[in-house]
């Protein structure tokens, strides 16, 4: 038989009674928690300790590969959000030289022996008292209250020798959407946003000239920044706007700076209604992704607007872009065979809910066939072209898995550490076989949608869409 953990309901040690009850994630089934506790986090000075116990089935299991990043021994792979700042941090390293973990090293179980796993992270700030607890291939647990005072004891085993804590990696969580009718992506977060549109859509090669398509794209532009009713408050709420042409490196890079400059200023002019606009051209100088061939010149090709977001708000009333994937519905979801013959899989929806500024969609997917079937390429290798600069581990994991808001998608929300690439806040790491009759937590976090949007859309494009999941 497959190493498994026993089947418990996951409880959070540690609350007061007067507190908030933490709560795993109604999307996310107690089967997929089986064997998990979560203990209260711990704040010692600087470092936040996560305490995760679990239980062995009725085989052994290799406990700390249930949780680590890419499947290793390490128990690495937690993870911890800050909904009101929007801010995650990864498991602590030691060293800059030294990228090994401050975490809970192999520890294996026997059949229903049970061991506490834990990690530490480092610069939480002090204000805050409650984290949502991401676990590889379980789910998310969230309210999970930090106290102050030392971490638990192993019962047996070493303690984390926290004076070895150098650094967590972290970052604040940013959306990107593409617009499915028109050239027109949007990065940002709730204080600033990017539009980056096609320059080949917008203009005729190697001049400032518009096109006939650059209409459509051009009026996209300018009610992604007001609003369709481009009324006097949303144009405040903009604010100013800074208008900047880039271009490919092909060509002199002093007249690639002067067109990168004529576009932006075409495109400024042309948005409506007026309002102060800072026009730049940057020409080659700040490509998005390596200038290596035709495809990555092309992206290159583009004309940014900053701007300063508005609260969201609902996506025109119009029919969703076609599919070739299986359709279903909320909460039954869809079955789907793998590419290739791998396999039978159901993909299950429950219960969506907010989370301090985003939307946190429970995803599990279920092996209804009679072998072992991964995930690994399926749900994550789509949006690696479309978004440049990614998380070079994102096509092993759930990164493609998209909400779908009218004829605007969603990836699941990322983050950037310091002088790092951008990281999905979803799974990373599908590698790991899923046994028949088994279970893969896939939690997706997404831009939280306007307050009037009670049902939302999932799709990976080609494989499935799962329409009418209620928000609740």
């Amino acid at each position: 038989m497959r190493a498994a953990l026993a089947v418990l309901t996951v409880l959070v040690l540690g609350a007061a009674a007067c507190e908030p009850a933490p709560s795993v994630h109604p999307g996310v089934p107690a089967s997929v928690h089986a064997g998990v506790t979560v203990a209260a986090l711990t704040r010692a000075g600087t470092t936040v300790v996560l305490t995760v116990r679990v239980t062995a089935g009725t085989d052994p299991v290799a406990a700390s590969t249930w949780f680590s990043r890419y499947g290793t021994t390490a128990y690495d792979g937690g993870r911890l959000l800050d909904g009101t700042s929007r801010r995650v941090w990864a498991t602590a390293t030691r060293a800059a030289d030294d990228p090994r973990c401050v975490c809970t090293l192999a520890r294996d179980l026997g059949a229903g022996e049970s061991a506490q796993l834990q990690a530490a992270f480092t610069g939480v700030p002090a204000a805050v008292t409650r984290m949502s607890v991401l676990l590889p291939g379980r789910g998310v647990v969230t309210g999970v209250p930090v106290r102050n005072g030392p971490p638990p004891l192993p019962p047996h085993g070493l303690a984390l020798d926290l004076t070895t804590v150098f650094a967590s990696e972290s970052g604040e969580l940013s959306s990107y959407r593409e617009r499915l009718d028109t050239a027109m992506t949007i990065r940002g977060t709730p204080q600033h946003a990017e539009l980056t549109l096609d320059a080949d859509v917008l203009f005729t090669p190697g001049t400032a000239n518009l096109t006939p398509a650059a209409t459509g794209l051009i009026t996209a532009a300018s009610e992604a920044v007001t609003g369709p009713s481009d009324s006097a408050a949303a144009v405040a709420v903009a604010g100013e706007l800074t208008v900047t042409g880039h271009t490919d490196d092909t060509g002199p890079a002093a007249r690639n700076r002067e067109l990168s400059r004529e576009r932006a200023a075409v495109v400024a002019d042309a948005i409506t209604p007026k309002r102060p606009i800072t026009v730049v051209g940057e020409g080659e100088r700040l490509w998005a992704v390596p200038n290596t061939d035709a495809v990555s010149r092309h992206l290159n090709r583009r004309v940014t607007i900053g701007y300063r977001p508005g609260p969201p708000s609902p996506a025109p009333p119009v029919p969703l872009p076609d599919t070739t994937g299986v359709r279903g519905t909320g909460p039954t979801g869809v079955t789907v065979t793998l590419p290739d013959d791998g396999g039978d899989v159901a993909f299950v929806p429950s219960t969506v809910g907010v989370v301090g500024d985003a939307l946190l969609v429970g995803l599990v997917a279920r092996n209804v066939g009679d072998r072992d079937v991964v995930l690994a390429g399926l749900l994550g290798a789509r949006p690696a072209l479309a978004r440049g600069d990614v998380d070079p581990g994102g096509t092993s994991g759930s990164a493609g898995i998209r909400l779908l808001d009218g004829t605007t998608a969603s990836y699941p929300l990322d983050y950037r550490a310091p002088a790092g690439d951008w990281t999905c806040l979803c799974e990373r790491d599908l590698t790991r076989p899923i046994p028949p009759g088994g279970e893969r937590a896939l939690p997706l976090w997404f831009p939280r949608p306007a307050t009037s949007v009670t049902a939302v859309t999932v799709d990976l494009p080609g494989l499935f869409r799962i329409t009418d999941i209620p928000i609740g």
